[in-house]
């Protein structure tokens, strides 16, 4: 009975450490993936040419007492 439990408490060790391993896996894909996917379209020389550029009114900043 004891060496039975010695068993399937090593088995239950395992399919944890493989599972969280995957995970562990699929999270860094994923988070290479986004990381890949966001730089190409940021440094893409056609969303720098798409993206229209925001002006800020720093004088109208400056009369509203936001900055001074």
């Amino acid at each position: 009975m004891h060496i039975n439990f010695k068993k399937k408490q090593e088995w239950i060790f395992i399919i944890s450490g493989v599972l969280v391993l995957l995970a562990i896996i699929a999270f860094f894909m994923y988070s290479i993936n986004f990381l890949v996917r966001n730089l190409n379209s940021a440094l893409s020389a056609d969303s720098i040419k798409k993206t229209p550029i925001t002006r800020f009114n720093i004088e109208g900043l400056k009369k509203l007492g936001i900055m001074e």
